[in-house]
Formats: structure tokens, sequence, C-alpha cells
């Protein structure tokens, strides 16, 4: 069978996978990057980040929706090169 990756293995797999995210956010715009922070590494709800932002609900929702997609593309991309 196939063995079972080391604990060091799976660090390194996970720090590349951290670095692949941390690259991917830093090609959003800067709001959109805010708004992915905020939201899914602080935990803020959308009303919070809408206060911190200083836009409306259905403003953080766009952004959140178009930094994901953009996300999510950027990734596909670079899994495709490999």
């Amino acid at each position: 069978g196939i063995a079972e990756p080391s604990r060091s293995e799976e660090r390194l797999l996970e720090q590349e996978q951290i670095e692949q995210a941390r690259a991917a956010l830093h090609q959003l715009t800067s709001l959109q990057q805010q708004v992915i922070v905020l939201r899914f590494l602080q935990g803020m709800s959308n009303v919070e980040i809408a206060e911190v932002i200083q836009k409306n609900v259905g403003a953080v929702k766009a952004l959140q929706h178009r930094a994901l997609n953009a996300l999510r593309r950027i990734i596909q991309e670079k899994e495709n090169e490999t």
C-alpha cells in the first residue's frame, strides 16, 4: 500500500498550501483582501465588516463573492500548471 506521510511531510504540505493561499490573496484588490481576512481569519460577520470598511452589507457580500471566485480561479490555474 501507500505509505502514510510523516508529520514533517504533512507540515510541509500545509505550509505549501498556506503559501499558495497567501500568494493568491495578494492578487486580489486591497478591499477584497480586507473582506476575506476579516470574514475568514477574524470571523467577523458581514454586518461587522460593513462597519469596518464603511460600505453596506450588499457591497460586502459582493466583494466577498468576487474575492472567493477570484481565489478559486487563481488556485485552479496554479494547480493546472503543475
